[in-house]
């Protein structure tokens, strides 16, 4: 088993956790788990001027079944089917432009996978990474399905501001 599956999803490398507050906890299945956390940094942007960067890489951390690159002969299954979805509102002291407002989306028999950051307010930006998983598994020859997922959900691009 994935050693992820025990990390807790709130301790985020680089954020002071403030408070994390559960709103939802289930015990049956499908474990529905839903919480609200705050959070502080000091220094996460990358500066050049009036543009700035946001490496979020290490804040969403879907448990993806794979390597990007692994290749494989035999039928795959999944560990779980399922939904697993993080939101972040990230509040900025300045109100910014968003470089690149973003929407990814790709939707397979295996499983979806949407992506999308946007500003919400002058000084806010909105962050949603959502990862489902449709099917116990694939067919060996399916399996590009699984890689294409993979390869989105493991490639978080960084956002890119300008501080206003």
């Amino acid at each position: 088993m994935n050693v992820l599956y025990r990390k807790p999803v709130w301790n985020i490398d680089g954020l002071s956790h403030l408070t994390c507050t559960n709103t939802l906890l289930s015990k049956e299945a499908p474990f529905k788990h839903e919480f609200s956390c705050r959070y502080s940094a000091g220094n996460i942007l990358k500066k050049e001027g009036k543009d700035a960067s946001l490496d979020i890489q290490s804040w969403i951390t879907h448990i993806l079944p794979l390597k990007k690159d692994d290749v494989r002969y035999l039928n795959f299954y999944s560990d779980f089917k399922g939904r697993d979805e993080y939101r972040y509102q990230v509040q900025f002291d300045k109100a910014i432009t968003l470089l690149n407002d973003t929407l990814v989306e790709i939707d397979t028999n295996y499983g979806k996978y949407t992506y999308s950051v946007m500003q919400v307010k002058p000084e806010v930006i909105q962050i949603n990474s959502v990862l489902e998983i449709h099917s116990d598994g694939v067919l060996a020859e399916n399996y590009d399905q699984v890689l294409e997922i993979v390869k989105l959900a493991g490639s978080i691009p960084t956002i890119r501001f300008t501080v206003n």
